[in-house]
């Protein structure tokens, strides 16, 4: 009976984009390709992060010293040559991240596509912002959060790149894709030394169930997970 109450709102929400789109055909996704594909996007934008950081950090104090007291929270060393390309590479893996969920929660939320047609470089930061805030107002409120490094600029060049990005992801099923995988795929993003740095690490569905399993004995019950 779940089983099937499950399928049933997997065909309706299929019926409801077709609606709402035209089509529901998309392209299975591959994990291994993906996190490729995720990884090249990282390499390509990153490096213009940086370069819009550095110059948002020299022209605003107030933003300087907001970035300082992150850059302490988060542990990276002050004064590091490549100090401000950790930074941007934090702050384009956080930004992939809500990209992918956003995606992925499309499937069970009445989420819009991503649709940039019309916008100008110049705008694509806040019109991204204002997809997002719809995500955080429905679920994943830790995923979707906003900090400092949502307001380094986005250069044109690296707008483009991600706009290209958003189009391409919106191929695949998300559809068929366990919140396991979609988590996966996020933490292998990351190069394991940055992830034991970040603590990027993501707890399995069934590791998650035990740890309620043996603690939650009412609703009023809250966990921590403290790794």
């Amino acid at each position: 009976e779940i089983l099937l109450r499950d399928r049933a709102l997997e065909i309706l929400d299929l019926l409801a984009r077709a609606k709402r789109e035209g089509h529901f055909h998309q392209i299975d996704l591959d994990t291994t390709f993906f996190v490729g594909k995720l990884r090249e996007a990282t390499n390509t934008v990153a490096p213009l992060f940086a370069q819009s950081l550095g110059g948002a950090r020299s022209h605003d104090k107030i933003f300087n010293g907001e970035i300082e007291a992150w850059r302490v929270k988060q542990g990276i060393k002050s004064g590091a040559p490549n100090e401000n390309e950790v930074i941007a590479r934090q702050a384009v893996y956080r930004l992939l991240a809500k990209i992918i969920f956003y995606q992925a929660m499309r499937r069970s939320h009445t989420l819009p596509a991503m649709d940039f047609a019309g916008v100008s470089p110049n705008k694509f930061q806040r019109k991204l912002a204002e997809f997002l805030a719809q995500a955080r107002a429905i679920d994943y409120q830790a995923v979707f959060i906003e900090d400092i490094t949502d307001r380094i600029p986005i250069p044109d060049l690296a707008a483009g790149q991600l706009e290209k990005l958003i189009a391409d992801l919106q191929q695949y099923n998300f559809s068929q894709m366990p919140e396991d995988v979609i988590g996966t795929v996020f933490q292998e993003l990351i190069p394991t030394e940055e992830r034991h740095t970040l603590g990027q690490y993501f707890t399995s569905t069934n590791l998650a169930d035990l740890v309620l399993g043996f603690c939650v004995r009412s609703r009023k019950d809250t966990v921590i997970d403290p790794t």
